[in-house]
């Protein structure tokens, strides 16, 4: 058993390793990228020059082996060909040389024109084609330049949306409003027309009287654009252009790899030099989101840098004093607008690495118990105390008037602009109320207060354990429910809630003992082991996992990976393997002899 647990030890330490090296043509991706930030980049290069010709080239291979052989579609995070991910796809081959007449690049055309045409795409692939005059500004809903004349915090205002529709809708703004153009090969062969040569528009609202109300609000939007305001629209486009200076993290980027393209796209299209400062950290932030797939794998670029809740669990399992201490420096230190509706000072930690302007709740609530157990020597322990303090306060604060948590900004998914008609308002929101992610994230908070002296006695644990009840348990992924059940095992262990969990984790387990997959099974010995001792069930789990130690990772497929393409899964399954089987040995040793379920 030590053997098995040294063994997912030892390759959690690589991936920890290879996920902070500082060349790009070295860095391992913790998660598996969806194709489309390989696209936005390859587009943004003829606007500044910045990738070396082996990231190029990497990241051009990547591209290509993403294509789905049999469709000649890129595909979706459900395995269906993907419109915008098809386009960008589409379009980056032919941009750097490839024949559109190639038979594949022809499947891959005639799989756009029957999904709508490239005109169909999501709001962000439609702003590159308009930025390329490809298809007009029109194509794309119309901002009234007042929204960002209006108070922070109020309804209209975009500081109430979410940080990354924030930075998009930013950098959408000032793009549609500058003359400068994009030159890349026009994607005619993706786009429909009507008869006489005309293109397509699409239909910006949804369908119903509230969608046609505003879709002649846009076509008035669109009309008032053509009237000179003066003032007021130099005002609203110079408060632009401070929020996109001001929404910079210390890392250079903005809320990922998405929206740092497009603000480095408006920035060029604005009048930046490529020398401009904030042009130069932005492209460095680029490449620390960049990186291979496995060790050997292709080059791709991830949705951001390295994610802090990918990993803390690598920290926790194999990570060095000094990998603590390197996490505590992370620690945000500056005010972001997550406080705008969160009562809690500066504190908590960042979606990504050297962020410190987006608080993540999720990374924050694993961040507390690593702290907890992992530092309690000085000269950490002191440092350690400090931020685990300020990091409770900023958990409890995230809590939503629902019960649930949210991950990044409370309100996120309920924006007051979400509710207009658009097409593309989902885009506004982060999720929706108590899905997957909202779900795990309310978990992760529960386990950190249950670890910080929280009780069931406790309103905020209250409102989370009546929200829980309310919704079916058989909904929820089995590595939320096995979260669930370690968070509430010492909150409120006799509540039917943790009750019905539990009933279901336990009746997941299968035949070989394993509770589905390495990561799966590892979160089920951990939220059991919460429960009581070691049971027969969490020793069948314990053998799974041992059994399975020296296996290589299995190929993975999907968001944005064909059928054709393997790569090495996230490091995820071997941290929280390592972590549950050292937590196995610590318990069964003090433990007396299993006892049956």
């Amino acid at each position: 058993m030590e053997a098995a647990a040294a063994s997912y030890a030892r390759r959690a330490r690589e991936a920890l390793g290879g996920a902070l090296d500082d060349d790009p043509l070295d860095r391992r991706l913790l998660a598996i990228p969806d194709v489309a930030p390989s696209c936005h980049v390859l587009l943004l290069d003829p606007v500044v020059g910045a990738l070396s010709d082996a990231e190029r080239d990497g990241l051009l291979s990547f591209v290509r082996a993403q294509q789905d052989v049999e469709s000649g579609a890129w595909l979706g995070p459900d395995g269906e060909p993907s419109l915008s991910n098809t386009t960008l796809g589409w379009w980056v081959r032919v941009h750097y040389g490839d024949d559109p007449d190639a038979p594949e690049l022809v499947r891959a055309a005639r799989v756009v024109r029957r999904l709508g045409g490239a005109q169909r795409a999501d709001v962000v692939t439609r702003i590159w084609l308009a930025a390329a005059g490809a298809v007009p500004w029109s194509f794309l809903p119309s901002i009234p330049a007042e929204l960002w004349l209006a108070p922070e915090g109020s309804p209209i205002s975009p500081t109430r949306i979410s940080p990354w529709a924030r930075d998009v809708l930013t950098a959408y703004f000032l793009l549609s409003r500058v003359p400068a153009r994009v030159h890349l090969t026009p994607p005619h062969q993706l786009l429909l027309r009507r008869d006489d040569g005309d293109l397509v528009p699409p239909r910006l609202t949804r369908p119903g009287l509230a969608g046609d109300l505003l879709q002649a609000f846009d076509r008035t939007v669109k009309l008032a654009r053509k009237i000179p305001r003066g003032p007021v629209l130099r005002r609203a486009v110079d408060v632009a252009r401070s929020w996109l200076s001001r929404s910079r993290s210390a890392h250079g980027g903005w809320f990922g790899t998405v929206p740092t393209v497009l603000g480095i796209l408006a920035l060029r299209c604005d009048g930046a030099r490529s020398n401009d400062p904030r042009i130069l950290a932005a492209l460095d932030y680029l490449r620390r989101c960049r990186g291979r797939i496995g060790t050997d794998g292709p080059l791709a670029q991830a949705l951001a840098a390295p994610r802090l809740a990918d990993l803390i669990p690598l920290v926790r399992a194999a990570g060095e004093d000094a990998d603590v201490a390197r996490l505590l420096a992370w620690e945000i230190s500056r005010s972001g607008p997550w406080q705008v509706r969160a009562d809690a000072g500066v504190g908590g930690f960042s979606y990504d690495v050297e962020g410190d302007l987006h608080v993540d709740t999720a990374a924050t609530a694993l961040a507390v118990p690593l702290l907890q157990d992992r530092a309690t020597e000085e000269p950490l322990a002191a440092r350690a105390m400090a931020a685990i303090r300020r990091s409770t306060a900023v958990v409890v604060a995230m809590q939503e008037a629902d019960g649930s948590f949210a991950r990044f900004e409370r309100g996120e998914t309920r924006p007051p602009l979400q509710q207009l008609p658009w097409q593309d308002a989902d885009h506004l929101a982060h999720g929706r109320p108590f899905d997957d992610e909202h779900l795990w994230t309310t978990a992760l908070a529960l386990r950190c207060l249950a670890r910080t002296g929280y009780r069931y006695g406790d309103d905020r644990v209250g409102r989370s354990l009546a929200a829980l009840e309310r919704r079916p348990v058989e909904t929820r992924g089995l590595r939320t429910v096995a979260a669930l059940v370690e968070a509430l095992a010492p909150l409120a262990p006799e509540h039917p809630v943790t009750r019905a969990l539990e009933h279901r984790l336990r009746t997941s387990q299968r035949e070989d003992g394993g509770f589905g997959d390495v990561s799966s099974t590892a979160w089920a010995i951990t939220a059991l082991l919460a429960t009581g001792s070691p049971c027969v069930q969490v020793h069948r789990a314990v053998a799974y996992l041992a059994d399975r130690a020296g296996d290589a990772p299995p190929p993975a497929t999907g968001f944005g990976l064909g059928p054709s393409t393997t790569c090495e899964l996230p490091a995820e399954p071997d941290a929280a393997a390592a972590w549950a089987l050292g937590r196995f040995l610590q318990t069964a040793g003090r433990s007396p002899a299993p006892t049956r379920s």
